[in-house]
């Protein structure tokens, strides 16, 4: 019995340059799609990131308080974008820098833009440039001593989403995202 082979032989290995041209057009079509959403997403990171790392630095700043029986404070640079920590061990000292000052990301700044409505216990909205916690973990006003309910921070980008960290008479950090309509804690 004989075969008889009547196609053509390919003799090479690989690929010719026209299925290069054709994959590498799928791959620059396919990432040209996607680009657009991954740029979303990073900018939803960025900030949702940002507004835990917010809450946690108030947590943090909370603990520090009772644990070295100090107040302290977290102060927001809101023209450089960036948060710093703060000690006073007694009532006349002055304040004392802890650490290095942890910056917003990219694209990510201090501010409510043109929203009216408050979040958390504001009575009006506000961006607080300073939240300080007393001895036992209490959020106060640093000139009084008396507890502060009303500490807000306000964190927005470029895209339109803007992100609150409000601070309860408890001590307790809560994360807010505005719907567009209203705030909803997250």
């Amino acid at each position: 019995m004989t075969f008889t082979f009547t196609g053509s032989v390919r003799t090479g290995a690989g690929f010719s340059a026209i299925e290069v041209l054709i994959a590498a057009a799928v791959g620059l079509i396919l990432t040209v799609v996607g680009l657009p959403s991954l740029t979303n997403t990073l900018g939803v990171y960025r900030i949702a990131g940002d507004a835990k790392n917010i809450a946690g630095s108030l947590a943090q700043a909370k603990m520090r308080a009772g644990a070295t029986f100090s107040r302290e404070q977290i102060q927001m640079d809101t023209t450089n974008k960036r948060i710093q920590f703060y000690q006073r061990l007694n009532a006349g000292a002055s304040w004392v820098a802890e650490g290095g000052p942890r910056y917003l990301s990219s694209g990510v700044s201090f501010g409510y833009g043109t929203i009216t409505a408050p979040a958390g216990g504001q009575s009006a909205i506000s961006q607080s440039t300073a939240v300080t916690f007393n001895s036992r973990g209490i959020p106060i006003d640093d000139s009084t001593g008396q507890p502060k309910t009303d500490y807000a921070i306000y964190v927005k980008d470029g895209s339109g989403r803007y992100y609150a960290i409000t601070v309860s008479l408890s001590g307790r950090s809560q994360i807010w995202k505005y719907s567009g309509t209203a705030w909803v804690a997250q």
